[in-house]
């Protein structure tokens, strides 16, 4: 038997596994396909699950294993119960349920995904999973009518548009349109059982629901382009006057310091380690960085980790807070995605008077435990007193995956914290890691990030990069930035010499 996808909601636990031990046969053999390998509410239970089930593997589509999924606060560090092994898996492809090979599931290629997606097919059953797409109807388990056509293709838009894919107005939408036409009409398809919401029952229905979607993508492509943020856009932002901003940082003097953590300024702390990546047949490393800023009373943490880093970062925190660093009073999470908060609960529970903040929308769900420390920016957005005049403030998103995402903005060093803008792999046989973007001579940086932005940006292969180029560069300006500390690139300090080449590899990897 195989689960899919094990909700974000650390307290249901307890209902998926007594559905679990009623539905189970003795002997029976479980392993667990989260269809989302990066986002919470795919991923949250999985640990529990392995620990409490016999499960024999887990499936992703992350080559790394099971290191994505243990972001657990108290038993953190803890060898997982269990013989569990990790599977990755690919689409198009097939997942045997037994050894005999009497019955198989096709895993199928998301042909609308804002982060890489699964979809699953049973040609038994004749039930596609949809993970987040589909989901747009509520208030019911099952949807068995064919419903009103003008209100389900309004409920759609603001269903796509509202959550997931804000980037569909104005994309080129037609060949997502028909992939997804296409993938229905090659299966014969009776259920379709999204991540949310109601599953959608019968033939008539599936058809139904299939050429609403269709129709509305196609329909938003013909609209007006889905527009960057950029400040005085909407968001609210307390962003300073660049005019104030201090010099162009530079590297402190003396031999290159590889080892994190390392200053890139004074009060500015870089710490993280490497995730390798696997690309035809090649090994890249890239980052997913965490970075502290400290004013004279207070430190925020930016970004809450990769699940696989927290021991790392641990240890790194320790040796920061032996150097005398103010007391950790923030940490400040760019959005809900598993490699930019898996360690907030880590952290929450490390610093007792510490609250979240920024994109921490669903944290709650996944660290109830300290629901009443999770705190979701309103309308004036972030704005964090460090002392000694430092503040750090939330800035627009101008690049994201999810909604919501925030930037930050520290003023004492104009840096700006981007989340997955300005994100490029690097070459660990060249010593690349641990250094700042103009240490590494030899990095190409125009193809490391378009390589990037065609693995996690996938939204740029069907939208015009050069409206997002034009509010970046805007951006920039505005905030007068001297150093961009990325989650998932090298930092940059030399913004005239390396901020050019990164733009060049968002063209590179974009629609043309």
């Amino acid at each position: 038997m195989r689960p899919f996808d094990t909700s974000h909601l650390a307290t249901q636990f307890a209902e998926i596994a007594s559905w679990l031990d009623e539905t189970l046969d003795s002997g029976l053999a479980l392993s667990l396909f989260p269809l989302r390998q990066g986002e919470f509410d795919s991923v949250c239970n999985v640990v529990p699950l392995v620990e409490r089930f016999s499960v024999a593997r887990v499936y992703g589509a992350q080559w790394q294993g099971l290191p994505w999924f243990d972001f657990r606060v108290h038993d953190y560090g803890r060898p997982w119960t269990g013989a569990a092994q990790f599977h990755k898996i690919q689409a198009p492809g097939i997942l045997a349920l037994d050894s005999a090979g009497t019955r198989d599931l096709q895993v199928v290629t998301a042909e609308l995904m804002l982060l890489p997606t699964h979809w699953v097919f049973d040609p038994l059953t004749g039930s596609m999973l949809t993970s987040d797409l589909f989901g747009h109807v509520c208030g019911r388990a099952v949807q068995s009518d064919v419903t009103d056509w003008e209100q389900d293709m309004t409920t759609v838009q603001e269903h796509l548009v509202g959550n997931r894919y804000w980037w569909l107005p104005g994309a080129r939408t037609t060949e997502i349109a028909e992939a997804i036409r296409q993938l229905f009409a090659q299966r014969t398809v009776n259920r379709i059982i999204p991540a949310h919401g109601a599953i959608l029952e019968g033939e008539e229905v599936v058809t139904h629901h299939v050429e609403v979607v269709c129709s509305v993508i196609e329909v938003l492509g013909g609209e007006e382009p889905a527009r960057p943020l950029s400040i005085g856009s909407g968001l609210p932002t307390t962003a300073p006057n660049h005019q104030s901003a201090p010099p162009r940082p530079t590297i402190p003097p003396g031999p290159v310091k590889r080892k994190l953590p390392r200053e890139l300024q004074p009060g500015l702390n870089w710490l993280g380690a490497c995730l390798e990546q696997r690309y035809k047949g090649q090994i890249f490393h890239s980052y997913n960085s965490v970075y502290v800023v400290s004013g004279t009373q207070r430190s925020v943490i930016v970004e809450g980790g990769f699940p696989s880093d927290l021991d790392v970062l641990d240890a790194q925190l320790d040796e920061l807070l032996a150097t005398g660093i103010p007391p950790v009073e923030f940490l400040f999470a760019t959005h809900c995605e598993t490699p930019h908060a898996s360690g907030i609960g880590r952290f929450l529970q490390k610093f007792p008077k510490a609250r979240a903040v920024g994109g921490v929308h669903d944290l709650h769900l996944v660290f109830p435990e300290f629901a009443d420390r999770i705190q979701v920016p309103g309308p004036a957005g972030v704005s964090l007193d460090l002392g000694g005049g430092r503040f750090f403030r939330s800035v627009p998103a101008v690049i994201r995956d999810l909604t919501p995402t925030f930037w930050g903005f520290d003023t004492k060093a104009a840096t700006l914290f981007p989340a997955d803008g300005f994100s490029f792999s690097h070459y660990h046989s060249e010593a690349h890691c641990g250094l700042v973007a103009e240490e590494a001579g030899s990095l190409d940086m125009p193809d490391m990030t378009a390589l990037f932005a065609e693995l996690a940006l996938i939204w740029t292969r069907f939208t015009d990069i050069e409206p997002y180029i034009g509010a970046l560069e805007k951006l920039l300006s505005e905030l007068g930035v001297e150093l961009i500390a990325p989650t998932h690139g090298l930092p940059i300090t030399d913004l005239a010499a390396t901020v050019p080449q990164v733009v060049d590899g968002l063209r590179l990897g974009a629609w043309h």
